[in-house]
């Protein structure tokens, strides 16, 4: 799963939780479309005429892939060494900060960095 796709644009815990849950929703569909696969080839062999996509919302129209907040936190749990990285500040916002010796600049990376920490503690 590819976080940063989905978490290039989060800027809070909501928004992240939200895109958490997209990429989990995301990787069970595409894991339900790779179950459908030998299926389809068998339908096109036999002369169907449906795109995968159209095949795959016939069979799985009903199908909801579900993601619970206790998915998201156990995500989170798991991955939280990753989502921190994706989520610290840039290390040339530190540089900057350093290199002008401003303070109220380094102060505010300190802080975004143990934001992070906290939406993302070590289990």
């Amino acid at each position: 799963m590819i976080l940063h796709k989905y978490l290039s644009s989060a800027t809070n815990r909501v928004e992240i939780d939200s895109a958490i849950r997209q990429a989990l929703q995301d990787d069970k569909r595409l894991a339900a479309v790779n179950e459908v696969v030998p299926d389809f080839i068998k339908y096109q062999v036999a002369g169907g005429i449906k795109s995968l996509e159209d095949y795959f919302n016939e069979h799985h129209a009903a199908q909801r892939f579900i993601v619970s907040d206790s998915d998201i936190a156990e995500f989170k749990k798991q991955h939280w060494e990753e989502l921190r990285k994706i989520c610290y500040p840039p290390l040339a916002d530190l540089a900057d900060a350093l290199a002008k010796s401003d303070a109220t600049q380094l102060e505010q990376y300190q802080k975004a960095c143990l934001e992070v920490k906290q939406w993302f503690p070590k289990p």
